[in-house]
């Protein structure tokens, strides 16, 4: 009888093993630890580019990928797709790029996995490693030539009283004088970078404003091809700005910002056009933050335009940001793009074209 039965079980094992087992690929990814194809990577120059990849994990599991680094003046990120992130090396030194995979459970609630990616920039010659400062700035003076009980005029045929240089066009093109500078590199012996020679760019800015932040963040960012990274921008370089500005029930004309506020201004009127008045709000909640607004912060000594408001944290372009080498050495005062800022950081007062 057991001679039997073991036949019965063997003809049965035999019978199973023709048909194969299903299994749910795609339920083991989304159950499954993400993990990038790099834990770490180490650049040979700068001025170059790597792509990693998350594993592990199916792509329509993947609820949200976002990446930060803890040193943008190194190396700095980006995201190409759900699965997909491509790293930027800028100096000399050492940074951890930090991938946040959100990904959906089977029957779960969602999880989300910090991925770590140390980052190492090596170039074969020797390049000072910059530290990173922001040079304060003076809160720009503000000339009232409008009283509060008239209404201004957005037109820009009524010029505000000024001397010649300060006088605007009435068409919608400015021509603020930059003086735009690569990349500097010093020695330890020298103290600063030679002076760069003066170049005069001219802009021609939209006429009406952006019709959302999507618009007004595309129109930002095309301005990145006038003033790249690096550019040299101080408190030597002055913009002014035209429109009118509210605050507490008064209208102001005529804004000669420097430095940081003149950049700021610049981007301002790229998204939304010379004659679009702006209202000064004092200690915005950062809730309320659009991309094209002009925040003032570090105890009222820097401004920054917001070019991204996604996470915890504003996304902003900014200029007069100081370099330093390694050795301590003064190197040059630049254009940025792309620094994050905490949203819990506080905030002076913002400078907003959105109505």
């Amino acid at each position: 009888m057991k001679k039997k039965n073991q036949c019965i079980l063997l003809v049965l094992c035999m019978i199973l093993s023709l048909f194969p087992v299903q299994t749910y690929p795609s339920a083991v990814d989304a159950a499954s630890k993400p993990k990038l194809s790099k834990t770490s990577y180490t650049f040979t120059k700068i001025s170059d580019t790597k792509d990693f990849s998350v594993n592990n994990v199916s792509p329509k599991y993947i609820k949200s990928f976002t990446v930060s680094s803890s040193n943008s003046f190194v190396a700095s990120a980006t995201t190409l797709s759900k699965t997909k992130l491509r790293v930027y090396s800028y100096y000399q030194g050492k940074t951890t790029i930090t991938a946040k995979v959100k990904v959906k459970k089977p029957k779960k609630k969602s999880k989300t996995y910090a991925l770590k990616l140390k980052i190492y920039v090596k170039p074969k010659t020797a390049t000072p490693t910059p530290s990173v400062t922001v040079a304060p700035t003076v809160t720009p003076k503000i000339s009232p030539t409008v009283s509060p009980s008239v209404k201004p005029s957005a037109s820009p045929s009524k010029t505000p009283s000024a001397s010649p240089s300060r006088t605007p066009t009435s068409s919608p093109s400015a021509t603020p004088t930059i003086r735009p500078s690569t990349s500097p590199t010093v020695s330890p012996a020298v103290s600063s970078s030679p002076e760069p020679t003066s170049t005069t760019v001219t802009i021609s800015f939209p006429t009406s404003p952006a019709q959302d932040e999507s618009e007004a963040y595309s129109r930002i960012m095309a301005m990145r091809s006038y003033f790249p990274d690096n550019t040299h921008w101080d408190n030597e370089d002055v913009y002014h700005w035209y429109n009118v500005l509210s605050h507490n029930g008064a209208r102001y004309r005529d804004m000669g910002g420097a430095g940081c506020v003149g950049i700021a201004c610049i981007l301002s009127d790229a998204a939304f056009g010379r004659n679009e008045p702006a209202t000064w709000i004092d200690h915005p909640s950062a809730s309320s933050i659009r991309i094209g607004d002009i925040l003032r912060v570090n105890n009222d000594s820097h401004s920054v335009i917001v070019i991204g408001t996604e996470g915890d944290h504003f996304t902003v372009a900014e200029g007069n940001v100081q370099l330093y080498d390694s050795y301590g050495y003064f190197m040059d005062s630049v254009i940025r793009w792309g620094r994050e800022i905490s949203k819990n950081d506080p905030i002076d007062y913002v400078w907003t074209r959105w109505s």
